[in-house]
């Protein structure tokens, strides 16, 4: 499925340079950098997020996850937590397909520092087998989002890593130890 033309169009109206990007089919951020082979730092992951009562779209380089903490400070919400799949499908956008126009949706957005560091990003445009580039200053003119450190880098766990660099190991019969045998005592008229 390609980009719904009602973004395309609302693209070109707020004068928003972009590329569209064909690509196989993709679920993640992390998938879509992978498969474009971009730097996971310039690909941004968008997520509507609930805060209070407000709908809020939060977009985070993809090789982090949103911070809540943070979040909640630059929204002055006091409760922050991702949107449920039903206030998604209100907005008419596929789950993991999220675009960063706060406009389109008619909500707030907040734009990660990290992202804004950027001069392009790509993103997720309403399809799994097409993306953009988009210059992020006409981004942030257009949309006018809220640019704050909303992010936190994603860390392996120990387990992760440690069950990657391990070979498999097969498991092995113990033998049984022979037990160790007593001293007999003998008299001493045994002994002779």
């Amino acid at each position: 499925m390609s980009i719904p033309k009602r973004l395309l169009s609302h693209l070109e109206r707020c004068d928003i340079a972009h590329e569209v990007l064909p690509h196989r089919k993709v679920f993640t951020a992390f998938d879509l950098a992978q498969t474009l082979g971009e730097e996971l730092g310039a690909v941004a992951k968008s997520v509507l997020v609930r805060a209070d009562r407000d709908l809020v779209l939060v977009s985070v380089p993809a090789d982090t996850r949103i911070d809540f903490d943070r979040l909640k400070k630059v929204t002055g919400a006091k409760k922050v937590s991702i949107a449920s799949e039903q206030a998604i499908a209100q907005l008419k956008i596929k789950v993991g397909t999220t675009p960063p126009f706060g406009t389109f949706f008619g909500v707030r957005c907040v734009l990660d520092s990290g992202l804004a560091k950027c001069r392009r990003i790509v993103c997720r445009a309403g399809s799994h087998t097409e993306s953009l580039r988009c210059d992020v200053q006409d981004f942030i003119d257009a949309e006018a989002p809220v640019v704050a450190k909303v992010s936190e880098r994603v860390r392996r766990s120990m387990k992760s890593r440690s069950s990657k660099s391990k070979k498999p190991t097969v498991a092995k019969r113990s033998a049984k130890k022979p037990a160790k045998k007593k001293p007999v005592k003998r008299s001493r008229a045994a002994r002779r």
